[in-house]
């Protein structure tokens, strides 16, 4: 993974696209949370970023298509979204974008089962699943798909 464009969707503070920095020329950051990006602010001070305090649908609707015009397409997401899930829009506008590399983080193998469902009925591979146990000893599990478009 690595190129020129890489979209963090529900960034939070950041964590993600500090290293997605390191392999990417530019990294844009979407997250509601306004204090969570001023952290992600501090995090990649020096790094090539732009960040948008913008829940994940007012992002599609308003600055996406502008965003691209001027950076040019994604060649890869990273999606963490909240525990309900991918907002509908931002899972619509996924499924139509084909950018080639998609990795999902979910802290609720529900809700990501559900959106995964979606990506692969629209053209995408799910390549590699990961459980992930960074609770150990309760009911808490993160899971991490990845997905490839292919026409």
């Amino acid at each position: 993974m690595g190129g020129c464009n890489v979209l963090d969707m529900y960034s939070g503070c950041g964590t993600f696209s500090v290293f997605l920095a390191d392999l990417f020329d530019k990294v844009c950051l979407v997250e509601h949370n306004r204090d969570a990006i001023v952290f992600a602010e501090q995090n990649l001070l020096g790094k090539k970023h732009e960040s948008f305090g913008l829940s994940g649908e007012n992002w599609i609707k308003y600055s996406a298509d502008n965003y691209m015009a001027q950076n040019g397409s994604f060649e890869a997401v990273v999606i963490d979204p909240p525990r309900s899930g991918m907002e509908k829009e931002v899972c619509k506008w996924l499924c139509r974008s084909k950018i080639p590399q998609i990795r999902s983080v979910s802290c609720n193998p529900s809700t990501h089962a559900r959106d995964a469902s979606f990506l692969v009925k629209s053209g995408y591979h799910l390549s590699k699943l990961y459980l992930l146990d960074f609770y150990p000893h309760t009911a808490h599990i993160e899971s991490l798909a990845c997905f490839e478009y292919t026409e």
